[in-house]
């Protein structure tokens, strides 16, 4: 086995927040196949029929490593933009929960975003809190209308097994 190198394009506020999270050597996202981010990788390479190496993005984008077994496999770049597409929603889900662990208490999402991003060393000119808090904010609406939904399901539901 060997190990491949894959870049795939990122903001730059997701680089940071993978790189702190992540086994890094040399500026390179080191990955087993076994973790989570490494199977999520290894599901979107292909194998490489010609003898041509794929560019490496022009934008902000990450590095990851990991041993593979068949030789000539890449990403294509419309499957690296999906993937990069991926880890920027798999971000936004770890500010969500980061946020909604501590929001009963302050009733306020700005300053779990602000702590968030102070972790990861994410400035307000790569991403914005009130951009995330909205994020955050959506989420839990789309949420409560879910519950919602539940709820009258259930209610219905109820009242076909009282009348039988």
């Amino acid at each position: 086995m060997r190990r491949y190198k894959f870049d795939i394009p990122v903001p730059t506020y997701v680089e940071k927040y993978l790189l702190q999270t992540h086994l890094v050597k040399d500026g390179i996202i080191t990955l087993r196949r076994d973790e989570p981010l490494g199977r999520l990788v290894e599901s979107f390479l292909e194998k490489n029929h010609t003898s041509v190496p794929t560019k490496k993005p022009s934008e902000c984008h990450i590095t990851v490593s990991m041993y593979q077994e068949p030789k000539l496999l890449h990403i294509p770049p419309i499957r690296a933009k999906v993937l990069g597409l991926i880890l920027k929603e798999q971000f936004e889900q770890a500010v969500i929960n980061y946020c909604l662990s501590g929001y009963t208490f302050t009733k306020s999402y700005e300053p779990h975003v602000r702590r968030f991003l102070d972790m990861y060393s994410i400035t307000d000119d790569e991403v914005s809190v009130n951009s995330l808090a909205k994020i955050v904010k959506d989420w839990e609406a789309k949420m409560a209308s879910h519950q919602q939904k539940f709820q009258g399901d259930l209610t219905f539901y109820q009242a076909m097994s009282v009348a039988v």
